[in-house]
Order: structure tokens, then C-alpha cells, then sequence
């Protein structure tokens, strides 16, 4: 703990350890203390004479600042340096000043990650306990109240600054509620500050206190009216007039569930947290086809839509609109879409234009769904739209990157899979198992996780890669075929598994794509060229994956790692990590089965056969075994 302690926030206190405050002559000698301390270099005897006893003659103001170190010499000598010409603050010794930490602080949290800048403020803040050296006075000293009044105009706005970007951070990370008190605190500080009244008009609204918002726009406007005869500024105007239009707004046009939201929990509350940035305009969720990509979109656009349509408040945007995509395959039909969606107003301007105009002056999230198709045709049109509406944020769910500046990928993949000698209580938790056994009990309400088929359904878990559809549609049949029998129809050859992933009925008419895992990898296929259909085919042979070298060596194509990106771009290859280091690349086992199936007999028989050939010409490279 330090040895001194001094408090000059809100007052002047000043400790030496555990002890009672020291007893001074007179003010004059804390307050000579207090400077010491702040300005933290050596001072010239007369010049310190000058600062506190200016009004006397020399000799008397030499005489006091003799008497005043003296008496400071008692309380904290080794805190001070003192010879026959110069006074200054030892900062070898230990001590505490509120002032500097609180200074050293504010300056450390700048570039910091929000929830690190979040902590630091919050520390800086908790010193700040009033102004500096709050009812503090010396007589007869004014380049010393001078001195005092410059130090706390500066802190003060230090301290403003630091609440404002406190409340900027709380807001951007979706804690609205608690930047409520802070933005209070920045009122109390400079009232007369509008900035903190359009801080606290975001704070409520988001928190959907649409009357507190609304009504602390009318207080601004009167504070400012009655102290400097001015209206409040355009810019908090029109954020009043947002908040006033959000009441009446339509709030989205999502999709609704039928199902609950099983195993996504961590990358639902990642993406709210990207989105809540103002910097992050473009979201990609990537995956391949039945990963869950547009359940997650509809999940995170729907948390952030206020939930009574009567009171909404001011939520993080002032509509939400999905936009399927599955039937669009140009740019002209995208477009088209857009305009009935967003409702742009009819006219002879280019549609591009139009959808521009029904997005600006608006915080707009739109979900565009199923873009993988419209990447090479139609990507411009969203980095045009993002460039033409500063309130638009677009999440996109595809399995291919759009490769746009400012693009922020999230990757998806299948859930997380139980461990095999997991036991009972921790496979429960386990997300894939849990979507599983929510899917089965549907159908079959009676169907359960049990210390029978555990071990069964971990591999089946396995099998299936954890790709979300993939297990609902195989939870789907537990009403004919229990788990054991399911996992010997996967292990069958490819071709005679039968349709164990499909449904059918209502469901599948209304996106075939979805109708069953063959189908889903079908629509990613048929956005291959030829040369990637032949990579994939070649990886059948190797269970497990392989590297690019291996790769190519069946493939008889040395440029086959970069096609192996491409395959990657296209959510139908992982990339892992292998034990030697180098990347591993694995088709997940539905594309697989599916290259199978879609590779004639003398291709497959070619492809074995060098297969063959790599694997003993790897075998034989090894070194020998002691």
C-alpha cells in the first residue's frame, strides 16, 4: 500500500499510511504539497514563495515557505527533495494521486478493446469524486487559485470526455441500461452540454423509454433556450424526429420459427455484439448448406427488434428486412427484389437509385439470404448500397464470401460433437445431442438421451458431421428407425444408405433445396466449374482428408491447392490443421457421398488407382520404423 496518500478529487485529503491526516501550520502547507505533487518537477524556492505568499515582501515570503517545509518535512520528508534553491516532489517514494492514476488511466484506455475500455473507464470515473480540490482556499495566494482553476477546468473536461466515451461504448456494446446512469452524470457535470442530452435520448430509446427520451429532448431544448435563447441542433433534431417516427414504424417482416433455437447460443450473442458496432456495416455468415446460417440471421435480427409493436422505442435500427434470395440468379432480379422489399417509390430513376432513396435517413438492417449464386453477378450492389445508405447494415448469409471491403466473415460449421467417452450429464449439454433429442422428441415425445443409446448417438453425431439439417432430418426418422439402424445405413457404400437425411411433405415443397441433404450440396455442385467437380471427386478416396500435395498427386494437377481455396470459399471443404502442421482439407461427408454418387465407374476406378499409387509412394518415403 503506498505510504502517502493523496486525495485531491473532490476535495483535499491527504494520509500517511494507516495514520491519522498529518497536522499542517497552515493550509498553505498542503497546498504547496498538492502542487508539488501535480506538477512533478523541481521549483525554484522564490518562485514557490511567489506562488503562495506573493502578497508579502521577500523576506516574509521566504520566511512562510521555510516554516511551510518545514512542516511538511515532518509529515512526509521522504516524499521531498529539498536543497538551498529548489523544492521538488520525490516520486521514487511510494504514493497515491488520484489525479495522475485518474489521468494515466483515461489516456491508457484509448485503442483498447470495448470491454478492457469499458473497465478502465469505469476505474478512472470512480476517482473523479468532484472537482479539484473542492472547497479547498488559501488566502491571499491568486496565482495559486489560478493555478487550481486551470487544473480543474482541465479535469473536468478529462472527466467529461471520459464519461462520453464510457456512454459511447456501453451503447455500442449493447449496455444500454447502464449507460443511463452515465449520461446522467455527464448532465450533472455540464448540463448545458447537448451532446449528453443526445447520448441520453439514444440510452433511453434503445432501452425503449420512448417518453423519457422524447421528453429529455423537450428539457434540452428548454435548457438551452432559457440560458442562451437557441434551439437545440439539427443534428438533435433529427435524432429526436427518428426516435418520434420509430413509434409508428413498421418494425420487420422476419420469418417466424416453429422450431426452438438449439446450439447456437455463443456465435448469436458473438454476431449481437459485431452488429452493435457502427464500424461493422457488412456480415457474412458463411457455411455450407445446412449449417444453419439463415436460422442464426433471423435469430440475430429478431433480438434486436423491440418486442411491443406499441411502445418500440429507438432499438438499434429503425426496420429490419429479410430478403430471401434462393429464386434470384442476376442482378436485375436481385434489384427487383429490393424494390419490393424495401418498398422503394415507384419513378423513372434506375433501380439502384430508388432502392438508395427508400434506404437513407433510416437504420436499416437488411438480411439478404441465400446470396451465394449472385457473388460474381450482383456483389456491387451491396457495397453501392452501403456506400449510398451511411444507416444501412447488411447481414448476408452464403456459402461464398463476397469479398468486399469492410466484409466481416463469420464462419459457421457443424456443432460442436460429444466427445466418446463423454458421460451422460455432459453429453446432455452437448448442442448437437440437444438439437437431436429437441427434433426426435416431435415426433417421438417418448425418445430421450439414455445410458443405452448414448454411444450410439455420438457416433451417429460423427457421421453426420453435426451440420444442423443433417440432424434434424435425421432426427426426423426416429419415428420408424432407432439410432443403431440409422448409423448402419450410413455405413453402407455410398448409393445404398438410401434418403435417411430427406423429408418430405409441405416442408420440403417449400424450399426443395432443404428437402434433404443430397439436394442441399446439389445447388452448392451446380455453382462449380468442371475442374472443382474433378478435385472433389478426387478426394473421395481419402478417409479423413488430406493435404494439398496429396491432393494433387491424385489429381495429377500441381495447382490443385488453389482450387482447394476455392472449394474452401465455397463452404464445401474444412480446412484443419493436421499434425504435422501442414493444412488438412476434408469434404464434409455429404459432399462427399455425393461426389461418389455423381463419379462415373471408370473415374472412380482411375481415381482409386492412383490413390493407390500415392499411398505407396508415401509408405515407402517413411523412415524406417526402430
Amino acid at each position: 500500500m503506498a505510504n502517502l496518500q493523496i486525495h485531491l478529487l473532490g476535495g483535499l485529503q491527504i494520509r500517511l499510511g494507516d495514520g491519522d491526516p498529518p497536522h499542517f501550520v497552515s493550509s498553505k502547507a498542503p497546498a504547496l504539497l498538492a502542487y508539488l505533487a501535480v506538477t512533478r518537477r523541481p521549483h525554484r524556492r522564490e518562485a514557490l514563495a511567489g506562488l503562495l505568499w506573493g502578497e508579502m515582501p521577500d523576506d516574509a515570503a521566504a520566511n512562510n515557505l521555510r516554516q511551510a517545509l518545514s512542516s511538511l518535512r515532518k509529515a512526509a520528508e521522504p516524499h521531498l527533495r529539498i536543497d538551498r534553491d529548489e523544492v521538488a516532489f520525490n516520486a521514487d517514494a511510494p504514493y497515491f494521486l488520484d489525479v495522475e492514476l485518474f489521468s494515466d488511466l483515461l489516456r491508457l484506455q484509448r485503442g483498447q478493446p470495448p470491454a478492457q475500455g469499458i473497465g478502465l473507464l469505469r476505474r478512472a470515473l470512480s476517482l473523479y469524486q468532484g472537482e479539484f480540490l473542492a472547497g479547498f482556499h488559501v488566502r491571499d495566494a491568486p496565482d495559486f487559485e489560478e493555478w487550481v482553476l486551470g487544473q480543474r477546468v482541465q479535469l473536468r473536461d478529462l472527466a467529461l470526455d471520459g464519461l462520453e466515451s464510457l456512454t459511447r461504448l456501453l451503447i455500442e456494446s449493447g449496455q444500454c441500461q447502464e449507460a443511463i446512469p452515465v449520461t446522467a452524470q455527464l448532465l450533472a457535470l455540464d448540463p448545458w452540454r447537448e451532446e449528453a442530452h443526445r447520448w441520453r435520448m439514444l440510452a433511453l430509446a434503445r432501452c425503449r423509454q420512448t417518453s423519457a427520451a422524447l421528453a429529455q429532448y423537450r428539457s434540452c431544448r428548454a435548457i438551452l433556450r432559457q440560458e442562451f435563447d437557441a434551439d437545440p441542433s439539427a443534428e438533435t433534431t433529427a435524432l429526436y424526429e427518428r426516435i418520434r417516427a420509430a413509434q409508428n414504424a413498421p418494425r420487420h417482416n422476419l420469418p417466424g420459427a416453429t422450431t426452438g433455437f438449439v446450439g447456437r447460443e455463443e456465435e448469436l450473442a458473438a454476431l449481437a455484439g459485431l452488429l452493435a458496432h457502427p464500424a461493422n456495416r457488412l456480415l457474412t455468415l458463411l457455411g455450407p448448406g445446412g449449417v444453419g446460417k439463415t436460422r442464426l440471421a433471423v435469430e440475430v435480427a429478431q433480438a434486436l427488434v423491440p418486442p411491443d409493436p406499441r411502445a418500440p422505442g429507438l432499438a438499434q435500427f429503425d426496420r429490419i428486412v429479410f430478403v430471401p434470395l434462393v429464386a434470384c440468379a442476376s442482378r436485375a432480379q436481385l434489384l427487383d427484389v429490393l424494390v419490393e422489399r424495401l418498398r422503394a417509390a415507384p419513378g423513372e430513376a434506375a433501380p439502384l437509385d430508388r432502392i438508395a432513396a427508400a434506404l437513407r435517413g433510416r437504420r436499416t438492417l437488411i438480411v439478404l439470404d441465400n446470396f451465394e449464386q449472385l457473388v460474381e453477378c450482383a456483389g456491387d450492389v451491396v457495397a453501392d448500397l452501403l456506400a449510398l445508405a451511411p444507416g444501412l447494415h447488411a447481414v448476408v448469409t452464403s456459402r461464398r464470401t463476397l469479398g468486399l471491403d469492410g466484409e466481416h466473415v463469420v464462419a459457421l460449421h457443424g456443432l460442436p460433437l460429444p466427445h466418446d467417452q463423454a458421460d451422460l450429464e455432459e453429453a446432455a449439454h452437448n448442442p448437437a445431442l440437444a438439437l437431436f433429442v429437441d427434433r426426435a422428441q416431435s415426433v417421438r415425445p417418448d425418445f430421450h438421451l439414455g445410458a443405452r443409446n448414448l454411444a450410439t448417438l455420438t457416433a451417429l453425431m460423427h457421421r453426420l458431421d453435426g451440420l444442423p439439417l443433417a440432424v434434424e432430418l435425421a432426427a426426423s426418422r426416429v419415428r420408424s428407425f432407432a439410432p443403431a439402424e440409422m448409423l448402419a445405413m450410413l455405413d453402407r457404400p455410398a448409393g445404398q444408405r438410401g434418403d435417411l437425411v430427406a423429408r418430405s411433405g409441405p416442408r420440403a415443397a417449400l424450399d426443395p433445396r432443404h428437402a434433404s441433404m443430397q439436394q442441399v450440396v446439389a445447388w452448392s455442385w451446380g455453382l462449380l466449374d468442371d475442374r472443382q467437380r474433378v478435385l472433389l471427386q478426387s478426394l473421395v478416396p481419402f478417409d479423413g482428408g488430406c493435404t494439398a500435395a496429396a491432393a494433387a498427386a491424385v489429381l495429377d494437377d500441381p495447382q490443385a491447392a488453389l482450387c482447394l481455396d476455392e472449394l474452401v470459399g465455397h463452404s464445401l471443404l474444412q480446412a484443419r490443421a493436421g499434425m504435422s502442421g501442414s493444412t488438412r482439407f476434408a469434404p464434409y461427408e455429404p459432399v462427399r457421398e455425393f461426389a461418389a454418387l455423381h463419379t462415373d465407374a471408370a473415374t472412380a476406378q482411375r481415381l482409386r488407382a492412383r490413390h493407390r499409387a500415392w499411398v505407396r509412394l508415401w509408405a515407402g518415403q517413411l523412415p524406417p520404423t526402430p
